[in-house]
């Protein structure tokens, strides 16, 4: 089986045993999803923030579109990368959400088991790609959902879901177009605004 190490992050104490247990238990399983903590480095003080990855034991397209994926506290079978294919490199900061979403998406989207464990360490600071708060990772962030969003409602989804990625494309636009605005940069802020229709 698989998992993702962020190069400033860690796995928890045990989660491989615990991995290696959750697939035991589950033969039918291609995905033990757990819990991560986000470790904030600029804020030694606050209590990490707990998150759960495919809560509800399911992959969930609105969960993975409009929160945290939380991917690297999920271990997959490498079966399920030789059947499904692997992530989209188009996409250099949403490449993850991009996968987990065609798996949410498809007509049998895997079977999760969930296990009530923390699995990862998230570490937020100023130089993470994706946890990072600056004004320019949130740009490219939505540079990566918007047309993400675009390809996948392209694809015709159910009903339910293309809901959900209609709102997700034209919140990440009009996050970024207040973003830009707010920062005095109207040229930047008309184009994201323009991709709210």
């Amino acid at each position: 089986w698989i998992m993702f190490l962020n190069a400033d992050d860690e796995l928890a104490d045990g989660a491989a045993a615990i991995v290696a247990a959750g697939f035991a238990a589950r033969p039918d399983a291609e995905i033990v999803a757990g819990h991560a903590l986000m470790i904030d480095g600029g804020a030694a003080e606050t209590a990490p923030h707990t998150l759960v990855a495919a809560p509800g034991g399911r992959l969930d397209v609105a969960q993975l579109a409009l929160g945290v994926p939380a991917i690297n506290a999920m271990a997959f079978r490498r079966s399920l990368f030789d059947r499904r294919g692997c992530f989209e490199t188009a996409y250099r900061v949403a490449g993850d959400r991009a996968f987990l979403l065609r798996l949410a998406l498809s007509t049998a989207p895997p079977a999760v088991a969930s296990v009530d464990a923390v699995l990862y360490r998230y570490h937020a600071h100023a130089g993470s790609l994706t946890l990072q708060r600056s004004l320019e990772q949130r740009l490219r962030i939505a540079r990566d959902h918007i047309p993400l969003a675009r390809q996948l409602l392209a694809e015709r989804p159910a009903a339910p879901a293309a809901r959900v990625l209609r709102h997700w494309r034209q919140r990440e636009a009009a996050v970024a177009a207040l973003r830009c605005a707010a920062a005095g940069r109207p040229l930047a802020a008309l184009r994201f605004a323009a991709q709210l229709f």
